[in-house]
């Protein structure tokens, strides 16, 4: 776990809702995802991707939901990852650094 990745994602204001593929993706889900992905980072916000239903269960989410904000997060930049989201493929949380 990583605490400085935590406190990121508490601190970060992404300016509202993202939009993507006409959907509005909400903060509250945001946050949620990005915490339960900093969960398992590391220092820097880079971790194994954990399964997807693992998240789904912190989150209070379905897996088809985290799906969705996770490509949301990668469309605008907040993630980046190195294949989808398979457990153990690495992703790195880009916060601050959006395109």
């Amino acid at each position: 776990m990583s605490s400085c990745a935590m406190a990121d994602v508490w601190m970060a204001d992404f300016g509202g809702p993202l939009l993507y593929q006409g959907m509005a993706v909400y903060e509250v889900e945001i946050k949620a995802v990005l915490l339960a992905l900093a969960d398992a980072a590391n220092g820097e916000g880079v971790l194994c991707c954990p399964p997807v239903g693992l998240i789904a269960r912190k989150t209070g989410m379905s897996a088809d939901e985290v799906l969705f904000v996770m490509d949301a997060l990668r469309a605008h930049g907040f993630l980046r990852a190195e294949h989808d989201w398979q457990p153990g493929a690495i992703v790195e949380i880009m916060l601050g650094r959006s395109s």
